[in-house]
Protein backbone atom coordinates (compact mmCIF):
# COMPACT_ATOMS: atom_id res chain seq x y z
CA UNK A 1 0.00 0.00 0.00
CA UNK A 2 1.05 3.60 -0.53
CA UNK A 3 1.27 6.40 1.99
CA UNK A 4 -0.89 9.47 1.43
CA UNK A 5 1.32 12.48 0.79
CA UNK A 6 0.74 16.13 0.02
CA UNK A 7 1.99 19.66 0.43
CA UNK A 8 2.14 21.50 3.73
CA UNK A 9 -1.20 23.11 4.73
CA UNK A 10 -1.58 26.88 4.84
CA UNK A 11 -3.18 28.55 7.87
CA UNK A 12 -6.08 30.69 6.66
CA UNK A 13 -7.14 32.06 10.06
CA UNK A 14 -7.03 31.35 13.78
CA UNK A 15 -9.79 31.98 16.29
CA UNK A 16 -9.20 34.76 18.85
CA UNK A 17 -7.59 33.86 22.19
CA UNK A 18 -6.40 30.56 20.72
CA UNK A 19 -9.91 29.08 20.93
CA UNK A 20 -10.23 25.51 19.66
CA UNK A 21 -12.69 24.65 16.90
CA UNK A 22 -15.61 22.46 17.99
CA UNK A 23 -17.54 22.33 14.70
CA UNK A 24 -16.89 23.57 11.18
CA UNK A 25 -18.54 23.46 7.77
CA UNK A 26 -17.44 24.67 4.35
CA UNK A 27 -20.13 26.43 2.32
CA UNK A 28 -18.89 25.76 -1.22
CA UNK A 29 -21.69 27.84 -2.72
CA UNK A 30 -20.45 31.04 -1.06
CA UNK A 31 -16.82 29.98 -0.48
CA UNK A 32 -17.10 30.48 3.26
CA UNK A 33 -16.10 28.47 6.32
CA UNK A 34 -18.33 28.47 9.41
CA UNK A 35 -16.53 27.60 12.64
CA UNK A 36 -17.82 27.24 16.19
CA UNK A 37 -15.68 27.23 19.31
CA UNK A 38 -16.26 24.95 22.30
CA UNK A 39 -17.76 27.91 24.17
CA UNK A 40 -20.32 28.57 21.42
CA UNK A 41 -18.92 31.53 19.47
CA UNK A 42 -19.73 31.23 15.79
CA UNK A 43 -17.37 32.65 13.16
CA UNK A 44 -17.45 32.97 9.39
CA UNK A 45 -14.30 33.02 7.26
CA UNK A 46 -14.64 34.28 3.69
CA UNK A 47 -12.12 32.98 1.18
CA UNK A 48 -12.85 35.87 -1.20
CA UNK A 49 -11.85 38.65 1.19
CA UNK A 50 -9.80 36.54 3.64
CA UNK A 51 -11.81 37.93 6.57
CA UNK A 52 -12.79 36.19 9.82
CA UNK A 53 -16.02 37.56 11.34
CA UNK A 54 -17.65 36.88 14.72
CA UNK A 55 -21.33 36.47 13.82
CA UNK A 56 -22.91 37.43 17.15
CA UNK A 57 -21.21 39.62 19.72
CA UNK A 58 -23.70 38.40 22.36
CA UNK A 59 -22.79 34.74 21.76
CA UNK A 60 -26.40 33.55 21.57
CA UNK A 61 -25.60 30.31 19.73
CA UNK A 62 -25.85 26.94 21.52
CA UNK A 63 -22.77 24.77 21.84
CA UNK A 64 -23.54 22.28 19.10
CA UNK A 65 -22.64 18.72 18.20
CA UNK A 66 -23.33 19.39 14.52
CA UNK A 67 -23.17 22.32 12.11
CA UNK A 68 -24.35 22.14 8.51
CA UNK A 69 -25.70 24.26 5.67
CA UNK A 70 -28.36 23.36 3.16
CA UNK A 71 -29.46 25.93 0.58
CA UNK A 72 -29.68 29.32 2.26
CA UNK A 73 -30.01 27.99 5.81
CA UNK A 74 -27.47 27.14 8.51
CA UNK A 75 -28.43 24.41 11.00
CA UNK A 76 -27.05 23.89 14.52
CA UNK A 77 -27.63 20.67 16.45
CA UNK A 78 -28.32 21.48 20.11
CA UNK A 79 -28.14 18.43 22.45
CA UNK A 80 -28.83 20.47 25.59
CA UNK A 81 -32.25 21.63 24.36
CA UNK A 82 -32.77 18.58 22.09
CA UNK A 83 -33.44 20.91 19.20
CA UNK A 84 -32.15 21.75 15.72
CA UNK A 85 -31.91 25.50 15.21
CA UNK A 86 -32.09 26.99 11.73
CA UNK A 87 -30.75 30.38 10.71
CA UNK A 88 -31.30 32.09 7.35
CA UNK A 89 -27.98 33.12 5.78
CA UNK A 90 -27.85 36.82 4.94
CA UNK A 91 -25.24 39.13 3.46
CA UNK A 92 -24.56 40.51 6.94
CA UNK A 93 -24.40 37.14 8.71
CA UNK A 94 -27.34 35.11 10.00
CA UNK A 95 -31.01 35.93 10.55
CA UNK A 96 -33.18 35.10 13.54
CA UNK A 97 -33.14 31.54 14.90
CA UNK A 98 -36.07 29.24 14.25
CA UNK A 99 -36.93 25.77 15.52
CA UNK A 100 -36.77 22.89 13.05
CA UNK A 101 -38.48 20.17 15.08
CA UNK A 102 -42.25 19.69 15.01
CA UNK A 103 -42.17 16.93 17.66
CA UNK A 104 -39.74 16.00 20.44
CA UNK A 105 -36.64 14.06 19.37
CA UNK A 106 -34.95 12.77 22.58
CA UNK A 107 -32.19 11.02 20.61
CA UNK A 108 -30.64 14.44 19.95
CA UNK A 109 -29.41 14.47 23.56
CA UNK A 110 -26.87 11.76 22.63
CA UNK A 111 -26.07 13.11 19.18
CA UNK A 112 -22.53 13.11 17.86
CA UNK A 113 -23.03 14.78 14.49
CA UNK A 114 -25.38 15.82 11.71
CA UNK A 115 -25.57 15.49 7.93
CA UNK A 116 -28.09 16.94 5.47
CA UNK A 117 -29.12 15.93 1.95
CA UNK A 118 -32.60 17.47 2.06
CA UNK A 119 -33.45 15.27 5.02
CA UNK A 120 -31.49 15.70 8.25
CA UNK A 121 -29.54 12.78 9.72
CA UNK A 122 -28.43 12.65 13.37
CA UNK A 123 -25.76 10.10 14.18
CA UNK A 124 -24.46 8.71 17.46
CA UNK A 125 -21.21 7.06 18.49
CA UNK A 126 -22.78 3.58 18.47
CA UNK A 127 -23.62 3.92 14.77
CA UNK A 128 -27.33 4.65 15.19
CA UNK A 129 -28.61 7.14 12.60
CA UNK A 130 -31.98 8.91 12.88
CA UNK A 131 -33.59 10.72 9.97
CA UNK A 132 -35.81 13.82 10.18
CA UNK A 133 -37.92 15.24 7.36
CA UNK A 134 -39.81 18.52 7.68
CA UNK A 135 -39.28 18.52 11.43
CA UNK A 136 -40.51 14.96 12.07
CA UNK A 137 -38.68 11.67 12.69
CA UNK A 138 -39.04 8.90 10.11
CA UNK A 139 -38.62 5.10 10.25
CA UNK A 140 -35.24 5.29 8.49
CA UNK A 141 -32.73 2.76 9.81
CA UNK A 142 -29.33 1.49 8.69
CA UNK A 143 -29.35 -2.27 8.12
CA UNK A 144 -26.29 -4.57 8.06
CA UNK A 145 -23.62 -5.70 7.60
CA UNK A 146 -24.02 -9.33 8.65
CA UNK A 147 -22.14 -11.00 11.49
CA UNK A 148 -19.35 -10.97 12.57
CA UNK A 149 -19.00 -7.40 11.27
CA UNK A 150 -22.41 -6.10 12.33
CA UNK A 151 -21.26 -4.20 15.43
CA UNK A 152 -20.03 -0.62 15.11
CA UNK A 153 -17.14 -0.03 17.53
CA UNK A 154 -17.35 3.77 17.51
CA UNK A 155 -18.78 5.88 14.73
CA UNK A 156 -16.50 8.75 13.73
CA UNK A 157 -18.65 10.26 11.00
CA UNK A 158 -21.68 9.96 8.75
CA UNK A 159 -22.02 11.44 5.28
CA UNK A 160 -25.09 11.96 3.13
CA UNK A 161 -24.79 13.63 -0.27
CA UNK A 162 -27.67 15.44 -1.93
CA UNK A 163 -29.09 13.44 -4.87
CA UNK A 164 -26.41 10.74 -4.43
CA UNK A 165 -28.75 8.16 -2.83
CA UNK A 166 -25.85 6.73 -0.86
CA UNK A 167 -24.64 7.04 2.73
CA UNK A 168 -21.25 6.46 4.37
CA UNK A 169 -20.57 5.63 8.00
CA UNK A 170 -17.04 5.70 9.44
CA UNK A 171 -16.23 3.09 12.09
CA UNK A 172 -13.05 3.72 14.12
CA UNK A 173 -12.51 -0.01 14.58
CA UNK A 174 -10.97 -1.94 17.48
CA UNK A 175 -8.14 -4.32 18.31
CA UNK A 176 -10.00 -7.03 16.38
CA UNK A 177 -11.46 -4.98 13.51
CA UNK A 178 -9.62 -2.40 11.40
CA UNK A 179 -11.15 1.03 10.85
CA UNK A 180 -13.58 0.99 7.92
CA UNK A 181 -16.03 2.98 5.86
CA UNK A 182 -19.44 1.34 5.42
CA UNK A 183 -21.57 2.20 2.40
CA UNK A 184 -25.39 2.04 2.44
CA UNK A 185 -27.89 2.57 -0.36
CA UNK A 186 -30.67 5.16 -0.35
CA UNK A 187 -32.91 2.86 1.69
CA UNK A 188 -30.29 2.35 4.40
CA UNK A 189 -29.33 -1.16 3.27
CA UNK A 190 -25.67 -2.12 3.61
CA UNK A 191 -23.86 -2.58 0.29
CA UNK A 192 -20.07 -2.41 0.77
CA UNK A 193 -17.37 -1.78 3.33
CA UNK A 194 -13.90 -0.39 2.73
CA UNK A 195 -11.15 -1.41 5.13
CA UNK A 196 -8.60 1.14 6.30
CA UNK A 197 -5.09 0.59 7.72
CA UNK A 198 -5.04 -0.35 11.41
CA UNK A 199 -2.77 2.62 12.19
CA UNK A 200 -5.65 4.97 11.27
CA UNK A 201 -7.67 3.74 14.24
CA UNK A 202 -6.77 6.67 16.54
CA UNK A 203 -6.63 9.36 13.85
Amino acid sequence: SQELTGSQPNILATLPDAKAVNQFFFDNQRLQFYLQSYSGELYRYSINNEKLTLLDQNNSFPVSTGLSIFGDTLYLLDPADQEIWKYPITNDGLGEAGRFLKKAAPFIANSHGMAIDGAIYIWQKNGTVNQLIRGNSTNFKLSGPSKPFDQITESAGFMAEEEASVYYLIDKGSEKINPRVLEYDGQGQFSHQFWLPAKWQNQ
